[in-house]
């Protein structure tokens, strides 16, 4: 596998997208400057940190390793998955649910594109291996928030139509909350 060089020129453009929207955020005074260099220095901070964790266990190339951080990934995204719910179950119930389903998930995504599209040899690779695994974490962090925003919008939709129905009504019902 070769990796992607990246010369000082990409990274000059990237920093200078970075650079533009702080300088937008000064001319239009919106005050956000100040996060955003927070956040690119801590974008840096984190990826130089990861390439390094990435460096070393691409070093290794040992199975048991590679899943441990295959591992290490579901159990964050789990736990993003857990946190997320407005109402949440008691004990651990939510970041067991969120375990399983996202190690279910990976673990199908993994072995599909292991076995079937990719297939690397040795059928570890940790370059190949986390890919999938990665991306399906995102995933699942996502489409949690997606299924978040969904419940928010179809409890307002129901509500107005609950005040629609019972304005027609004799029936006296409260008022949903916009």
């Amino acid at each position: 596998m070769n990796p992607i060089l990246l010369t000082p020129l990409d990274i000059s453009i990237a920093a200078s997208l970075i650079i533009l929207d702080a300088v937008l955020s000064i001319w239009l005074k919106l005050r956000l400057h100040r996060q955003i260099a927070i956040a690119a220095a801590r974008m840096v901070v984190q990826l130089v940190a990861i390439g390094y964790v990435l460096r070393f266990i691409f070093a290794l190339n040992n199975p048991a390793v590679t899943l441990l951080l295959i591992l290490v990934m579901v159990l964050v995204a789990a736990r993003e998955v857990a946190a997320r719910p407005e109402r949440r179950f008691k004990d651990q119930s939510n970041l067991v649910i969120g375990f399983v389903s996202v190690g279910f998930a990976t673990f199908v995504t993994a072995i599909l594109a292991l076995t079937t599209a990719i297939r690397p040899q040795p059928w570890f690779d940790p370059h190949y291996a986390m890919a999938p695994s990665g991306a399906n974490g995102k995933r699942s962090k996502r489409g949690c928030r997606s299924a978040k925003a969904i419940a928010k919008q179809s409890r307002r939709w129901c509500g107005k139509l609950s005040a629609a129905v019972c304005c027609r009504s004799s029936i006296k019902c409260r008022q949903p909350a916009s």
